[in-house]
């Protein structure tokens, strides 16, 4: 069982907010939590923080059981390199729009090639397996 605190709320319902899968009036509720209670905003980060971790290690949509796949466009190109000279905001924008039309055809050619839903594996992978961790 998660931790929860004085408001009842544990870090599966908190999750479950973060990535909008609660109804609305419990969303509402832990949105006004957040706004007038530090010590429920401080839980939010940190299970925001989780999910990014999550997010990262590519574990998040494997364990909420949602297909899932990540893609991106890089801008940027000088992050990470030393001792050259950076690159500025009008060029990062420049390299974006110059690759929107390509990003554009992907996205549309891979939803075009979504399997249907129905038969996809992602939501039963686990069935049958005892989890060590909850699924909210």
């Amino acid at each position: 069982m998660s931790p929860t605190d004085d408001t009842g709320l544990d870090d599966e319902q908190l999750t479950r907010y973060l990535l909008g899968l609660l109804p609305r009036e419990q969303a509402e509720r832990i949105d006004e939590a957040g706004i007038v209670d530090d010590a429920v905003a401080a839980r939010l980060r940190t299970v925001e923080h989780d999910l990014v971790d999550a997010y990262v290690r590519g574990a998040l949509s494997r364990e909420l059981r949602m297909c899932y796949s990540a893609l991106a466009l890089v801008t940027d190109m000088d992050a990470g390199a030393e001792g050259e000279a950076g690159v500025g905001q009008e060029e990062v924008f420049a390299l974006f729009r110059s690759n929107l039309e390509r990003l554009t055809g992907l996205l549309a050619t891979a939803v075009a090639a979504l399997p249907d839903p129905e038969g996809c594996s992602c939501s039963t992978w686990a069935d049958g397996i005892e989890l060590t961790y909850d699924i909210p």
